[in-house]
């Protein structure tokens, strides 16, 4: 649930409870905080210097998941119900980010049926609340807001070839309703799929397409529909150190009425971590990235370079 900039965490904290109260039932719950940045901006034009903000917009925020788990392990059908909250509000750039200031809520539950030894079939569904704190005018009337829900409903299979590969594939529907009534639902099919590759103990290998309807913070736009391609590599060299290569494709196709931007980003990454002890590493990454759009003022090429301290507890 983020915006459609690419979002920075500088800093970063969460806690991974589990409490099994017998083996068939279990709840995981996580809460975490974090201060980030956006580090291009609402506004970025390639050549444009009068468009380029010298100060990337900032925010901070906290939320929890919880994740309750029916069934024993091994059994034939398990029920996942799972329940998220997310607050996310900006600390500067007002007259540009006072309207992404939100609350989300995410309700959800997948079935899984295990339909042959390496083979799950499942069954998901899951509601995305988005609750601007401040009137969302998407540039039309004053008091107009985006305030709606984001309904999914998939259905698809976990599988599992050997130890060392695994894939999920889902496929399915989504909605994107508005409490207002003067926007129009946006719908359309939704799909995920991931493959995970370990030929070593060293070396993991996975893979991710997905196409998902998310909140759209462009002026003049309601909804953006983004596919999503993502291929990375990680290699352990020594117990404490590990490093990550990964490659990144997103098309964003926004809806609203009028002019909407269609973006087209790739992105290179490649990272280095150093775990200082357990829940504590710091990781130094380069990304460069590239967007082609057919509204020029979108258009942007940029290399990042970032140190960051995480701590899991």
């Amino acid at each position: 649930m983020k915006s459609d900039d690419s979002s920075t965490f500088i800093t970063r904290c969460a806690g991974l409870p589990t409490f099994e109260f017998n083996p068939r039932h279990r709840l995981t719950v996580r809460a975490d905080g974090a201060f980030g940045e956006d580090p291009i901006g609402a506004l970025f034009s390639q050549g444009a210097i009068a468009a380029v903000q010298t100060t990337p917009n900032q925010w901070a925020g906290y939320g929890f998941n919880s994740l309750y788990q029916y069934g024993a392990p091994g059994a034939p059908g398990n029920l996942n119900l799972n329940f998220a909250m997310m607050n996310r509000e900006y600390l500067n750039n007002s007259a540009l980010t006072s309207q992404r200031n939100l609350n989300s809520y995410m309700l959800g539950g997948t079935f899984f049926w295990r339909a042959l030894p390496k083979t799950q079939i499942l069954i998901e569904a899951n509601d995305t609340i988005l609750d601007y704190l401040n009137a969302q005018t998407s540039g039309q009337t004053a008091g107009q807001t985006l305030n709606g829900s984001t309904y999914r409903l998939y259905t698809g299979a976990t599988w599992r070839a050997t130890a060392k590969t695994s894939a999920v594939v889902k496929v399915g529907y989504q909605w994107r309703t508005f409490q207002d009534s003067v926007y129009e639902t946006k719908s359309g099919p939704a799909f995920q799929g991931t493959l995970n590759w370990s030929p070593s103990g060293q070396d993991t290998v996975s893979a991710m397409v997905s196409n998902a309807i998310n909140e759209a913070l462009v002026i003049g736009t309601t909804a953006i529909n983004n596919q999503m391609y993502n291929l990375n590599w990680q290699h352990r060299w020594l117990e404490r150190v590990y490093s990550t290569v990964g490659a990144f494709y997103m098309v964003q196709d926004y809806t609203g009425g009028g002019n909407t931007p269609d973006n087209d980003t790739i992105m290179g990454r490649v990272g280095a971590y150093y775990t200082f002890r357990q829940g504590v590493w710091a990781d130094l990454q380069y990304t460069y990235s590239q967007r082609t759009s057919n509204q020029a003022q979108f258009d942007y090429s940029q290399n990042l370079i970032m140190l960051s301290l995480r701590m899991l507890f």
